[in-house]
């Protein structure tokens, strides 16, 4: 009986996974965005929701442009790396009408709050910063991402398919049991149980 191995992921493959993978939870976080919307929330709970998801889909967008150029790029050949350019050059020059969105993941989403050690807020504007400001620019990106998603597939469907074999057959085998959540009930008797000891330290530090 012949055994079945499963294809070698070359460091390409993986990257090529990973872009899909990016591509994949920006379309989920627009499709949240647009979505929230619809159904009868107010606007105090829709509000801080669309400005956290908003944030994340900003760190998902630096992150994907960081596999781009760190990871996939370095890995090409001189042939492929002529084949992909005239792709990427037309995508990248659209987004980077929105070239603050490194700094912005760094200063504001990432590293709390802080520009070279200072306040954002107290030496700066977060209004400075030249980033998808809305949800139609928002999607601008995405579909930038999303195109550029299409084209690595496109020139390397190789790598695609050998990624999806290997993950089915290791979703498929895998044995690993989730880990257990605590119970509503015993998350709020631990939050019970802190705030009655910060209430004896308070109380001690004011005899």
């Amino acid at each position: 009986m012949s055994v079945k191995t499963e294809p070698i992921v070359s460091s390409l493959d993986e990257s090529i996974h990973i872009l899909n993978v990016i591509d994949e939870k920006l379309n989920n976080y627009f499709q949240a965005l647009t979505m929230l919307a619809e159904f009868n929330v107010s606007i105090e709970v829709v509000a801080p929701l669309h400005q956290l998801t908003f944030e994340h889909g900003v760190i998902l967008i630096n992150s994907y442009l960081d596999e781009l150029h760190r990871h996939f790029k370095p890995l090409l050949d001189n042939s492929e790396r002529v084949k992909f350019s005239p792709y990427y050059n037309l995508i990248k020059r659209e987004i980077k009408r929105f070239h603050d969105i490194k700094s912005y993941r760094n200063n504001v989403c990432a590293h709390n709050l802080r520009d070279n050690k200072r306040s954002v807020y107290l030496y700066g504007n977060l209004r400075q910063y030249r980033i998808p400001q809305n949800i139609a620019e928002f999607k601008f990106v995405k579909d930038c991402i999303n195109l550029m998603t299409q084209v690595v597939n496109m020139i390397f469907p190789v790598s695609c398919s050998n990624v999806r074999a290997v993950l089915g057959a290791r979703i498929k085998s895998d044995k690993t049991p989730y880990v257990t959540s605590l119970p509503r009930e015993k998350l709020e008797t631990m939050t019970s149980d802190l705030l009655n000891k910060l209430q004896i330290l308070e109380q001690k530090d004011k005899q």
